[in-house]
Order: C-alpha cells, then sequence, then structure tokens
C-alpha cells in the first residue's frame, strides 16, 4: 500500500521536474526568440520614418521633414533640435538593442530547438544583427537613406517577417 503511493507520489514529482525542465530549456527561450522578432518587425515599422530620412545634423530642424504638410511643419519649428537629435539617438540605441536581443535570443534556444523550430540559421540571424547595426550607425548619414530602406527589406528577409506583417 505505502509503496504504491511513494511510487505515485515520485512519479508525480518526476513529471513535474521533466515538464519545469522541457518549460525552461526549451518552450521559453524560444517563446523568447519570436517576441524579439516580433519586437523587431514592431520597431523597424514604428520607426522607418526616421531609419529612412536619416538626420542632416548641418541641417535647420525646421527642413527635417520636408516630406510633412504644411501645418505638421509650423508644429516641428516648435521642437527644440536637442529633442529631435534625442530621438534619433533613441532610435539608434533601440536599433543596437535590439541586435544584441536576436543574437542573444537565438543562442539562448538549445541546438536541437533551433534546428527544428527556428526557421533561420546563424547565417540570416548575423546578417540581421549586422544590418540593425548599419541602420543604428546610419541614423545621422543622410546619404544612407535608401540603404536603410532596403536593410530594413533585408532584415524582413533573413527573419521571416513578410508573413508576420502580412
Amino acid at each position: 500500500m505505502f509503496e504504491s503511493i511513494f511510487w505515485t507520489i515520485i512519479s508525480g514529482v518526476a513529471v513535474f521536474v521533466v515538464s519545469q525542465l522541457v518549460l525552461e530549456l526549451c518552450i521559453k527561450p524560444y517563446r523568447e526568440y519570436r517576441d524579439i522578432k516580433y519586437r523587431i518587425s514592431n520597431k523597424l515599422k514604428y520607426y522607418s520614418n526616421l531609419i529612412t530620412n536619416p538626420l542632416n545634423l548641418l541641417e535647420p530642424v525646421e527642413n527635417l521633414f520636408t516630406t510633412v504638410t504644411k501645418t505638421r511643419q509650423d508644429d516641428l519649428q516648435e521642437i527644440n533640435r536637442k529633442e529631435v537629435l534625442d530621438y534619433y539617438l533613441k532610435t539608434s540605441s533601440e536599433m543596437r538593442k535590439l541586435s544584441c536581443d536576436l543574437e542573444t535570443g537565438y543562442f539562448n534556444n538549445l541546438d536541437l530547438i533551433r534546428k527544428i523550430f527556428i526557421k533561420e540559421d546563424l547565417q540570416d540571424i548575423d546578417k540581421a544583427s549586422s544590418l540593425l547595426i548599419r541602420i543604428s550607425n546610419c541614423l545621422f548619414e543622410p546619404r544612407m537613406a535608401l540603404q536603410n530602406g532596403k536593410d530594413i527589406d533585408e532584415i524582413k528577409k533573413h527573419l521571416n517577417l513578410k508573413s508576420i506583417n502580412n
């Protein structure tokens, strides 16, 4: 009688321990990696106006946003140049952080999980991470505006983000 209860308790504890190991070693890291990809997709879309319109540090603030309506240009003239610069710096920092998070998220997954569930390989992760860093570095180089737009598309391609946005 006691032996039966003992084995029932031991098997219950073993099932709990195994399920926690699977959760901590497989499910959580994969979910975190997937969430990083979603954040990258979101931030690329959210900051696309800045990424594709790099800040010219020599240009007056009212000329920074030439494609907006006249009313919006009047509003922008009220913005302090430091605030605009701070916003670009924040965006640059965010791109760098996403690059680091992407690499960390990828490597936090076990090899078996990466082979089975993650579509991207190490070259895709390296390329996407490098492109995020390049975008971060080029937010203050107006000549890189077109390249930044292409980099967004390349990142989406390497991380299979097209299906997330559509």
